[in-house]
């Protein structure tokens, strides 16, 4: 049996749980998550123990972070939510191509992803050399392996 994934929230202290719906090899959730600096976190199966978290406390789309789980949350990371109208409706996508989360992005419905505006030190270099240079500052040199 394949996995389910909740969105929970701080809006309640945790309690209530919606579903994420899958589709096209991803978990999407679209309802209103809480209000802007509140936080939500994923459950795999619903469990405490299969939770899907940042490395990092109140990870915003805009924050450095990796994504972490399905497992215990001993520290409690969450995702923030942007400033804005209290009930926005949010848009929660998790990338679980191979059936194992890979990454997760969320926005106001209708509004833009995060990195469809890039700011000035994430815009694409010009040439070939700044363009290694980006690539290395961002991924490091690694080496894939079959």
């Amino acid at each position: 049996m394949a996995d389910k994934f909740y969105i929970v929230s701080s809006k309640d202290g945790w309690k209530s749980m919606g579903e994420m719906t899958w589709s096209a090899g991803a978990y999407r959730y679209s309802g209103p998550l809480t209000a802007p600096g509140h936080e939500f976190q994923v459950l795999r199966d619903g469990a405490s123990d299969g939770a899907v978290y940042p490395s990092v406390q109140r990870a915003d789309p805009f924050t450095a972070h990796t994504l972490k789980g399905p497992g215990k949350n001993e520290q409690g990371h969450s995702w923030a939510i942007a400033p804005g109208p209290a009930g926005e409706v949010q848009e929660v996508v998790l990338s679980c191509p191979r059936g194992r989360p890979l990454s997760i992005s969320w926005s106001v419905r209708g509004g833009p992803l995060p990195d469809t505006n890039p700011t000035r030190e994430m815009m694409p270099a010009e040439d070939r050399v700044g363009q290694h240079k980006l690539f290395n500052q961002t991924f490091g040199m690694w080496r894939l392996s079959r």
